[in-house]
């Protein structure tokens, strides 16, 4: 497994929240990314896939956003990011991904995730990192900014499930 060094910044403010889980049932999602083609857990890589929701207007968001596009790259494993926030705020959520040169797509949320609701669970707060082993289920799940290391350890995790 390829190690990451942690980012050198200040530490977050906030400390993620995180935990595994074991046995839970693959998640099945299917999203129209902001390029338009479909996205969903058949149509991504088979290798561990990180989740990342975010919003546009929050710095943690930004960071967590590059980081996991940083590690995902390094370490070959899919990533795909949700924008919690109304359809309205789309050219925002463009604006997000070019602006971070992220390599993964990008999707807006729909209403039940937006209500709380939808496959991934209630997401509360941003960012919230979720991992998918390679069947599709929940492997790691934190709430708050994660470092670098923090999002590898993950990726290696869901790995090994």
């Amino acid at each position: 497994m390829a190690t990451v060094a942690s980012c050198s910044s200040p530490p977050p403010v906030v400390v993620p929240k995180q935990s595994t889980f074991a046995g839970s049932k693959p998640i099945r999602f299917s999203m129209l990314t902001l390029d338009g083609a479909i996205v969903s857990r058949a149509t991504l890589p088979r290798a561990p896939l990180a989740i990342l929701f975010v919003t546009t207007f929050d710095v943690p968001s930004q960071l967590a956003a590059k980081r996991l596009a940083d590690v995902s790259v390094k370490m070959g494993c899919g990533a795909l990011g949700i924008v919690l926030e109304p359809p309205e705020n789309r050219i925002l959520a463009e604006a997000f991904g070019r602006a971070l040169h992220l390599p993964y797509p990008l999707a807006m949320a729909d209403a039940e995730i937006l209500r709380g609701g939808g496959p991934f669970g209630g997401v509360v707060g941003v960012p919230t990192l979720l991992i998918l082993d390679r069947r599709g289920r929940i492997a790691y799940r934190s709430e708050g900014l994660p470092s670098s290391q923090q999002i590898a350890n993950a990726f290696g995790f869901a790995a090994r499930r």
